[in-house]
């Protein structure tokens, strides 16, 4: 048995003597240099030697790629890694600490820790941002997110989580085109991932781009039928084209899967307001006003449905709560008179209107 055991080792020392004298000397002397933390300029010119001569070995492709990583060059980095991984995933290199791992693993460390390291520093960069008062400091933060953001992918191209949060970065400093960019690889990434379509939708939508907008966000809907947000994205294309009756519908199509939004309550209110459907459009907009009771335009809308339906009972107790609300809103005052004039209460009425010209003589 002993001498087994003695056979056996020699076995594992003769593959690790074997292993280390077959490493080219100047891959050696990289090695030497990295253990020694040496990452000077000698060092990496060494690692370029090494790729230079043993263009088939994984283990000098690998610490040439770990030195660009150190630079920050991560485009270099993966080039290199992928090189390695597709020449010999399985090779063992060593890391730094001590010890030594196949190339995949070390290379899953290293993409992780560069993404993990940026990805942070922008999501860190872009709520400070959010914070700035000064506009020059809210500019510098910016930058600085998408400058560590975009690093971030780099480190590791296959995950999409700085993208998003790069492309708003980038819009927020008026880069309409770069966030346009980033919202296109994300949709090339993922393309039936629906809230980066719904986010692409909103982004194509602030930009008036109403075709590329529709596009998006239908996309998103064949994803998930069931989106409201989306359904009130294609409500609102509809609004700027001016088409009410298709902007109602897919309102409605929204309220239904989530009645409690009172965005899209409001939304269905204007479509049919700008339908001249005054009296249906009341319920939409009192739903809104309960929402947003300091919002002194909404009640100025709800006002006029009041008064151009004729619905002088119900308008009157809204217009009187409505100026106790906003007592310098001339608008209010003047929908009050007109309702009090209509039921026959000319005293009022001639108070309210009297109150409305003194207001419209302040502005």
């Amino acid at each position: 048995m002993k001498r087994n055991i003695n056979a056996i080792f020699g076995a594992i020392l003769m593959a690790v003597f074997l292993m280390v004298a077959c490493r080219p000397p100047e891959l050696e002397g990289l090695v030497v240099r990295m253990n020694q933390q040496m990452y000077d300029e000698e060092t990496y010119n060494l690692a370029e030697e090494a790729i230079q001569k043993y263009p088939e070995n994984a283990e000098a492709w690998y610490y040439y790629g770990y030195l660009h990583g150190r630079k920050g060059n991560f485009e270099k980095m993966n080039e290199a890694f992928d090189k390695s991984l597709a020449l010999n995933p399985q090779q063992a290199v060593k890391v730094e600490g001590g010890g030594s791992i196949t190339i995949r693993e070390a290379i899953e460390r290293n993409r992780m820790s560069y993404f993990a390291e940026n990805f942070n520093a922008g999501k860190s960069a872009y709520d400070k941002a959010r914070e700035a008062d000064d506009e020059a400091k809210r500019q510098e933060f910016l930058q600085t997110s998408i400058d560590k953001f975009t690093a971030a992918h780099k480190a590791d191209p296959s995950r999409i989580e700085p993208l998003m949060p790069l492309a708003v970065s980038m819009l927020l400093l008026d880069d309409t085109l770069g966030a346009e960019n980033q919202f296109q690889q994300a949709m090339e990434m993922q393309p039936e991932n629906e809230d980066i379509l719904q986010a692409a939708g909103d982004f194509y939508l602030q930009l008036n781009r109403l075709d590329k907008a529709e596009e998006t966000y239908r996309k998103a809907l064949a994803v998930n039928p069931s989106n409201a947000n989306v359904l009130l994205g294609l409500g609102q294309i509809e609004t700027k084209r001016g088409n009410w009756d298709a902007a109602a519908v897919h309102f409605e199509k929204a309220l239904e899967l989530n009645p409690e939004n009172s965005n899209i309550a409001f939304n269905i209110g204007v479509s049919l307001y700008n339908q001249e459907e005054y009296e249906d459009a009341i319920p939409y907009l009192k739903r809104t006003v309960e929402a947003e009771p300091d919002n002194n335009e909404l009640y100025e809308i709800l006002g006029i449905c009041y008064v151009q339906s004729q619905n002088y009972d119900e308008g009157l107790q809204f217009l009187e709560d409505a100026v106790q609300r906003f007592p310098d809103d001339a608008e209010l005052w003047n929908y009050l008179a007109i309702v009090y004039a209509n039921k026959g209460m000319k005293d009022k009425a001639e108070e309210a209107m009297k109150k409305t010209k003194e207001l419209e003589g302040n502005m």
